[in-house]
């Protein structure tokens, strides 16, 4: 089992790298939109 800490910090990296994913989703439809 991994440290608290880490088992957090891993979980923050994912829904971080989910939120730039949507970001840029939302950034390419716009300027293909555009």
């Amino acid at each position: 089992m991994l440290p608290r800490s880490d088992l957090q910090a891993i979980i923050e990296y994912k829904h971080q790298m989910k939120v730039i994913q949507l970001n840029l989703q939302r950034w390419t439809r716009y300027y293909e939109v555009g």
